[in-house]
């Protein structure tokens, strides 16, 4: 099987690492919450388990995850730009946290 651009890495490369915590999705174009947990991260992307509808929501639209971390008892949310990869209507959303921005800013000019 080839892929379209060889010298992109797929978020499905990287390597993933075990973190269970609850995640929300908010669609940067609509007032579209989605929450959810995830098992799972890599440095390019998660994957956001859920039975809510994604009705409204295509691959490739963009928002904003928000990670719910809890450090010494005080719980905080970290958050990250992402597109979605793909939708799985009944079992959840895969995000990619690659950014148009990202990519722009990795092409500037020496």
């Amino acid at each position: 099987m080839s892929e379209a651009n060889p010298d992109k890495k797929s978020a499905r490369d990287d390597k993933r690492i075990t973190l269970k915590a609850k995640l929300r999705f908010e669609a940067d174009n609509s007032d579209i919450v989605i929450s959810g947990e995830t098992k799972n991260v890599s440095m390019s992307g998660a994957f956001l388990e859920t039975i809510e509808p994604l009705t409204g929501l295509n691959d490739g639209d963009e928002g904003v995850v928000f990670v719910e971390m809890n450090k010494g008892g005080n719980i905080f949310d970290v958050s990250f730009h992402c597109v979605i990869a793909r939708l799985k209507p009944g079992v959840g959303i895969a995000f990619n946290f690659e950014s148009e921005e990202e990519d722009d800013y990795e092409e500037v000019e020496e």
